[in-house]
């Protein structure tokens, strides 16, 4: 394997903890390179590798057990879990609203239930992460969701959650990427961050960094929607 280590990778391993947006396309592509420099498949949309890569090294950073892991709203592919296994981590676990083929996640033993993401089915305490990847964006009752997930937590667990994001609001009415059921498409604004992490905090989890606010650009694309915007990562500790 031939990668060039470029000025953008080495400034994002510097900065890998940081909690705030996805700053530039240079950005987004050196977070890729980095990934497959680990030998882990990307993820399916490469723009994801930026928060997904920032979850795994929150795990590896604070925790020092190969423990129970969520991943809450994970689709049928659970990238973020894949990546863990590889590593050593076999406890295991994803859950969806919406049914999923699992054929990815089995003959890694990884447990998957369709699961309303705020009212689960699993024990009190018993996580020592949950990541939450471009999730909350979908139609999620953020209040919900935050006490469900200090729930099932354990004391000093880590909550990782990324969305989709522009500093300033962002008019998506009309727009259903999943259908009408599923919900407006929604992006986060500095405003809306600021009102969730004050949820957060009311359920007991605090902030592992002061997040910032401000991105220099449009660094995400979705095509289906026609609309380009960037990405926003927090890190809460469970206190």
């Amino acid at each position: 394997m031939n990668i060039e280590i470029t000025k953008e990778m080495i400034s994002y391993i510097a900065n890998v903890r940081a909690t705030g947006p996805l700053q530039t396309k240079d950005e987004r592509t050196a977070a890729s390179k980095l990934v497959e420099l680990l030998g882990f498949k990307s993820h399916h949309d490469h723009q994801k590798n930026w928060d997904t890569l920032k979850c795994l090294a929150y795990m590896l950073g604070e925790t020092t057990e190969k423990g129970p892991v969520l991943d809450a709203g994970s689709g049928a592919k659970a990238v973020v879990l894949r990546w863990l296994h590889t590593l050593g981590f076999r406890a295991l676990y994803a859950c969806d609203i919406i049914p999923a083929s699992t054929k990815l996640l089995d003959p890694l033993g990884i447990q998957f239930t369709q699961q309303d993401l705020t009212a689960t089915t699993y024990p009190d305490n018993f996580f020592q992460a949950v990541t939450s990847i471009s999730v909350i964006e979908h139609n999620v009752p953020l209040e919900k969701f935050v006490v469900e997930m200090h729930r099932i937590l354990q004391p000093g667990g880590l909550l990782l959650v990324s969305t989709d994001y522009w500093p300033d609001p962002v008019d998506c009415s009309g727009i259903y990427p999943y259908g009408e059921e599923a919900g407006e498409m929604k992006l986060f604004s500095a405003e809306t961050i600021t009102d969730f992490i004050e949820l957060a905090e009311r359920a007991s989890f605090e902030l592992c960094e002061t997040p910032f606010f401000d991105a220099k650009e449009r660094a995400v694309r979705w095509d289906r929607v026609d609309r380009e915007y960037t990405f926003f990562f927090l890190a809460f500790r469970e206190k």
